[in-house]
């Protein structure tokens, strides 16, 4: 008798099946990591802070904290963090900023820490529109420029809900550190480094760009847009900014974290690319005089 030929090979299919399942099975948790567990509070830093909450569309809660300067912030930043943990380990990443005067708003997702629901993008998009346009009507009664800061998975969530924004007046500058045009793109290359070709193809068949940056990034002009990218990143790579920065109107900027990692190089506010940051930010509020669409402020495809 023949040995059988096929055993082997249909062995091997089942395998690579089996793993192709059960990573797909996890799609939702590649994109939204979040965990329960409080890390850090700005208290314990010395900031002030506020704890509040924000109803979102469909009755669920989202917890923020705005931490505070002493004096009259010179702007509101908005953090829209990575997909990892929750904002208690996040805002460590900006808080430095309240310290040269900028108020720092840091929301959670929905089934993040405190925050209830369960995190799906649609939803978490609408609640991104929701969060935007409450934050921008109360700076705008304060008169106070907004900076929209997004970072990796964040970024992409900023981009998108303000891409969909009547009114984005008061909008001094949106930053984009370490973030990606396109889902299906990005989780490829996050399956290409795990598993082989062609699961990174076949996988990517079952995601969708829907909500992506891509779609809308270009309406955002004439706000000022900053691209920000590590070109050693290992999580998001370094073409995804490039590719970001391409699809954007003006006026934009792209610095280039030479050797920088993931979001990583502000450094606690310690770093020379951090002091670089602090003066673009300046000269962009005083040029911009809280309107984007005022004339002054250029292209300037500097690097860091």
């Amino acid at each position: 008798m023949k040995k059988p030929k096929f055993q082997f090979r249909s062995f091997s299919k089942g395998i690579v099946l089996l793993v192709l399942f059960l990573f797909l099975e996890s799609c939702a948790s590649l994109f939204y990591q979040p965990t329960n567990q409080k890390y850090w509070s700005p208290d314990l830093f010395g900031f002030q802070f506020k704890e509040e909450s924000f109803k979102t569309y469909d009755g669920e809660e989202i917890h923020f904290w705005r931490i505070i300067p002493k004096e009259k912030p010179k702007g509101i930043i908005i953090q829209f963090h990575g997909n990892g943990e929750n904002r208690t380990s996040h805002f460590t990443s900006l808080v430095w900023m309240v310290n040269h005067g900028y108020e720092l708003v840091t929301l959670d997702y929905r089934g993040y820490f405190d925050s209830t629901g369960t995190p799906e993008r649609e939803t978490i998009h609408k609640d991104a529109i929701g969060f935007l346009i409450k934050e921008l009507e109360y700076s705008k009664n304060r008169n106070i420029p907004v900076i929209v800061y997004g970072q990796s998975l964040g970024g992409a969530i900023a981009l998108r809900a303000l891409g969909e924004l009547k009114d984005k007046s008061g909008i001094a500058l949106v930053v984009a550190d370490g973030t990606f045009a396109n889902y299906r793109t990005v989780f490829k290359q996050v399956v290409r480094r795990v598993l082989f070709f062609p699961i990174d193809w076949i996988a990517g068949i079952f995601v969708s760009d829907f909500l992506s940056p891509s779609e809308t990034i270009s309406t955002l002009s004439p706000i000022p847009l900053l691209v920000i990218h590590g070109t050693a990143d290992d999580i998001v790579s370094y073409q995804n900014g490039v590719e970001l920065f391409g699809l954007a109107g003006q006026p934009k900027w792209f610095w280039e974290v030479r050797g920088g990692g993931h979001v990583s190089w502000m450094n606690l506010g310690v770093s020379k690319e951090s002091k670089n940051f602090l003066l673009f930010l300046e000269d962009v509020i005083q040029k911009s005089k809280f309107n984007p669409s005022k004339a002054g402020v250029g292209r300037d495809d500097g690097r860091l």
